[in-house]
């Protein structure tokens, strides 16, 4: 398993309802992660979320991950029209960047 997929798999079974998008040069990452977890919280603490559910990842010198570049939280994001909310339908517009 690269340490990119062991990364995914660290976030997405520590955060609920998450799905994570990782990439980089083996060194350096790129990680998104999408959770409802992420609603109403400021950056720093969905940072801390993420970051602690790498936790075991980053711990020690040798660690294999130990760079994150960028890191974006994003929440699930629905959308509502008239018709759709009388009938309770909604339509997936992917995430928002809160």
């Amino acid at each position: 398993m690269t340490i990119e997929d062991q990364i995914k798999q660290a976030i997405e079974s520590q955060i609920p309802d998450s799905t994570a998008e990782v990439g980089g040069d083996g060194r350096h990452f790129e990680i998104q992660v999408v959770s409802p977890v992420f609603e109403g919280k400021r950056t720093l603490e969905k940072q801390r979320i993420v970051y602690a559910a790498l936790s075991e990842l980053m711990a020690g010198n040798n660690a294999p991950d130990h760079a994150i570049a960028r890191l974006d939280t994003l929440v699930p994001c629905l959308l509502y029209t008239s018709d759709a909310a009388d009938e309770g339908l909604a339509e997936d517009l992917g995430v928002r960047l809160i």
